[in-house]
């Protein structure tokens, strides 16, 4: 199988706010597309698309997430 790239550069993570959601940002691309991607259990590759495809413009662009569970892993990857 063919995996998606990721990103270069760092996410930045902002935090929760009042709503309990997680808040983070990245750089991106004019016209490169991104998906976030989240996974309750990392031994196993059940993926899912969060967000996306998100079209980046170039400048910073922030994703806001409500967490589902007691844990829940991010990634985030460029199409």
């Amino acid at each position: 199988a063919v995996l998606p790239e990721r990103i270069t550069g760092e996410i930045t993570l902002g935090g929760v706010n009042e709503d309990g959601d997680l808040v983070f940002s990245w750089d991106t691309t004019d016209g490169q597309g991104y998906n976030v991607l989240t996974n309750a259990d990392l031994t196993t590759t059940n993926w899912g698309v969060s967000d996306g495809p998100i079209v980046g413009d170039g400048s910073s662009i922030t994703v806001t997430n409500t967490p589902v569970g007691p844990q829940l892993f991010y990634k985030v990857t460029v199409e």
